[in-house]
């Protein structure tokens, strides 16, 4: 999941790219609309959240892109000591829990 969504958002941006450079009108949309392009390819650069949680281990584990950079790198390890603040590991082992207690007391396939 975490290649696809790299690779469309890397499509979307070019895409967009593309279309807001093809005339006059476009390029003075894009002007006026710079900040919020720049706000949301932050949001959805992978270096801004270092890599993606790995569910189904009992310890706080972040998957980094194979080509991060320092920046990814350091924003990595913010996440795992956010997570490991937040005791998110635990958390989702409850919820699991709660969630598997819930569906064999109804006789429920959840």
């Amino acid at each position: 999941m975490l290649k696809l969504s790299e690779g469309l958002t890397d499509a979307m941006l070019s895409m967009i790219k593309r279309e807001l450079t093809a005339s006059a009108v476009t390029k003075a949309g894009a002007m006026l609309a710079k900040p919020a392009f720049r706000n949301i390819k932050k949001r959805l650069d992978y270096s801004e959240h270092g890599g993606a949680p790995l569910l189904g281990v009992r310890k706080i584990v972040v998957i980094g892109h194979g080509s991060s950079n320092a920046r990814a790198i350091r924003n990595a390890i913010r996440s795992v000591k956010e997570f490991s603040e937040n005791r998110a590991g635990e958390r989702i082992e409850k919820g699991i829990a709660e969630t598997n207690a819930r569906c064999s007391v109804n006789g429920k396939a959840c």
